[in-house]
């Protein structure tokens, strides 16, 4: 069921999408519908990369041609970046799905967002993002 979050929608997923891979149940993020028509779209991995897990964005363009970049899984910001450009986001996790929606309005909404958070938060996890990259093997920001 759809709830209309507006501005509340864009933190949710990035949320979700930073707890997902802070647990290591992050499968996959697919970034499409973009506001730069030269982009085609998005897909986000999780990688280990040195010590470090990290979420691998590789982007997708109208030319043929494609761009990776790192982003730490304490980088809160880069993740809002990339919401920001495209009006479709399928996060994809073992623990479920869910999908966000923008509107040419502005409005957004995400789909099956407080079923995600519920079953990522069902081992007695806690529910703060920033604490997710906290307790990654090999990040710099251990507890």
């Amino acid at each position: 069921m759809a709830e209309k979050i507006n501005d509340g929608a864009k933190n949710q997923i990035a949320e979700l999408l930073l707890k997902s891979s802070g647990l290591l149940l992050f499968k996959k993020a697919v970034f499409s519908k973009p506001v730069d028509k030269a982009c085609v779209k998005c897909v986000m991995t999780q990688r280990r990369i040195g010590n470090e897990n990290m979420l691998q964005a590789e982007t997708f363009f109208s030319d043929n041609k494609a761009r990776q970049e790192n982003i730490s899984l304490n980088d809160f910001d880069a993740v809002i970046r990339y919401i920001d450009n495209y009006c479709q986001i399928n996060l994809m996790t073992t623990a479920g799905d869910c999908e966000y929606r923008r509107s040419k309005s502005g409005n957004s909404v995400v789909i099956g967002g407080k079923k995600l958070e519920q079953n990522l938060c069902s081992d007695n996890c806690p529910c703060n993002a920033s604490e997710y990259a906290k307790i990654i093997p090999g990040s710099n920001n251990k507890r």
